[in-house]
């Protein structure tokens, strides 16, 4: 339902559509890690509230968070080496940028412009852009925050290989009140679990199996989809809820890499 919404308020806004349509022909690593962020901030801002002007405008600022970045060169955006503290500065004027850019687009809301200007001001406010006075972030604004981070650092970036789903989810647990805020991190984890669906994992039992769900009760022990045994020859694929007793005492040791082991996850979902 949220991203019915999200898709409903985003047609109607079409200068908005032109926007990501141009974010896409500039960068596709942008452009899709926005539609990431859009859908695990609507998910995650859906456990706050169901309210249909809200999630819209959450919506619209994820899907645009990242928007000033055309204004940035594609070379600086892609460059695999550290960058020097000019094009530091110079992708770190990309918030400002961007709002400026989404002020300017027909139908975008206030509340969405805020977002994309203050998604890297972080939560004890030592991001960036600084303010003069203190200023907390808008809730929309520290959403979008965790969405952001969690996405950036599970994805392949032309600098940085990206990180297990696992040790991600750790790193903003880790955060949790200084970048980010301390109640919305609890929710997300809450959300996805310590071990996100879609992730393949090693039991303790030494079988590989892939994350289907997870606990409302447990986030460290998820529905799991078995799919190869412990010596890893591949089985018929069953699940196993993890919270559930009898479950012969299993339990997530740690995220694999697909790639490496030559698993398409989307077979066995």
């Amino acid at each position: 339902g949220a991203v019915r919404s999200l898709v409903d308020n985003v047609l109607r806004i079409r200068y908005a559509m032109l926007e990501l349509s141009g974010l896409k022909s500039f960068d596709e690593y942008t452009f899709y890690h926005s539609i990431n962020v859009a859908i695990l901030s609507l998910a995650l801002g859906s456990t706050l509230t169901r309210d249909y002007r809200f999630l819209s405008s959450l919506g619209v600022g994820a899907l645009l968070h990242d928007i000033g970045k055309m204004s940035v060169p594609i070379e600086t955006l892609n460059k695999t080496t550290p960058l020097t503290s000019d094009e530091w500065g110079e992708l770190r004027e990309h918030p400002v940028r961007g709002a400026e850019i989404a002020t300017l687009t027909n139908g975008v809301d206030r509340a969405s412009v805020v977002c994309i200007l203050e998604h890297h001001m972080r939560y004890d406010l030592t991001g960036y852009p600084g303010r003069a006075f203190e200023h907390q972030q808008h809730v929309t604004s520290r959403i979008v925050a965790v969405a952001d981070a969690y996405d950036a650092m599970t994805s392949q970036r032309p600098y940085s290989a990206p990180r297990m789903q696992d040790e991600a989810m750790n790193i903003i647990v880790r955060n949790a009140g200084s970048a980010l805020d301390p109640v919305l991190v609890r929710l997300f984890v809450d959300l996805l679990g310590y071990f996100p669906p879609r992730s393949v994992v090693l039991l303790n039992t030494g079988e590989t199996a892939i994350v289907v769900s997870p606990s409302p009760s447990d986030p460290a022990r998820p529905r799991v989809r078995i799919i190869a045994d412990s010596t890893g020859a591949m089985i018929e694929p069953h699940d196993i809820d993890l919270s559930e007793a009898g479950t012969n005492d299993r339990s997530v040791l740690r995220c694999l890499d697909p790639t490496g082991m030559n698993v398409e996850v989307a077979e066995f979902i």
